[in-house]
């Protein structure tokens, strides 16, 4: 039988930290991703938005809390999803998990559900799992997570779930943090690269869902309008209802 403080742990392990990094698009789709996460089942969220982005429209029936962390100054997608993460480990130091996505995101519906039964136990296992899958990484007739070593050539910050021992891990590795002042582009960019390389060296498990339990909106941002979500980006097969896959 669980004593008080037990129980009191376990209620507060129950639950996903959700964000989302979000940045001004000539073409908005934050509406959109906050629908899915809604449909997906999640419940609460923040946002981290970089400066002038457009925030939650008059159409918007978001059925979810939602919180928005509001930056004063353009970090950049890699420094912004940094301290986004960090935030949410701070401030849900006992979340089950920790999910950030990307606001060109739709998640399958029904994904809470579907997590819960692929991972009942507390907290998540180390590792990084992305639930997105480019058309690189398909592996027809494969479903569920599959462990595999990309390195650098990771593709998957759309959407990562990332556990709450390895995002400690992950935000307190130096060669993290040496990315922004040493790294490619600045260190502004190259989020999945960093994370995939950092998992191989760091001898920590990256996942990819087979098939993609996220569709990609959006094709550029304002702050990388070259970076397509096209060809190999782009997901081959995606499940849009996650209900589907459970098992009876």
């Amino acid at each position: 039988m669980l004593s008080a403080a037990q129980a009191h742990e376990s209620n507060e392990t129950s639950h996903w930290g959700v964000g989302i990094t979000t940045a001004p698009r000539e073409i908005p789709t934050l509406d959109a991703t906050l629908d899915s996460v809604s449909r997906a089942g999640f419940t609460e969220v923040q946002l981290f938005a970089e400066p002038d982005t457009p925030l939650l429209s008059r159409k918007s029936s978001h059925r979810q809390n939602v919180t928005i962390s509001q930056r004063g100054t353009t970090l950049g997608a890699f420094p912004n999803w940094y301290v986004s993460l960090t935030e949410l480990v701070l401030s849900q130091p006992r979340a089950k998990g920790y999910l950030l996505l990307q606001d060109d995101a739709e998640l399958a519906a029904s994904l809470v559900p579907y997590l819960e039964q692929n991972f009942p136990e507390c907290p998540l296992p180390q590792g990084i799992y992305s639930l997105y899958c480019p058309a690189h990484e398909a592996r027809p007739q494969t479903r569920g997570f599959v462990a595999i070593d990309p390195g650098w050539q990771a593709w998957g910050a759309l959407a990562y779930l990332v556990s709450p021992l390895t995002a400690r891990r992950l935000l307190t590795d130096r060669t993290i943090l040496d990315h922004r002042p040493h790294g490619a582009a600045a260190g502004l960019k190259n989020i999945d690269s960093v994370v995939g390389w950092w998992c191989r060296r760091a001898g920590v498990p990256y996942f990819v869902h087979q098939p993609s339990l996220v569709r990609h909106l959006g094709e550029t941002s304002t702050l990388w309008p070259h970076a397509t979500a096209t060809g190999q980006r782009q997901a081959r097969d995606v499940i849009t209802d996650a209900s589907a896959t459970f098992s009876h």
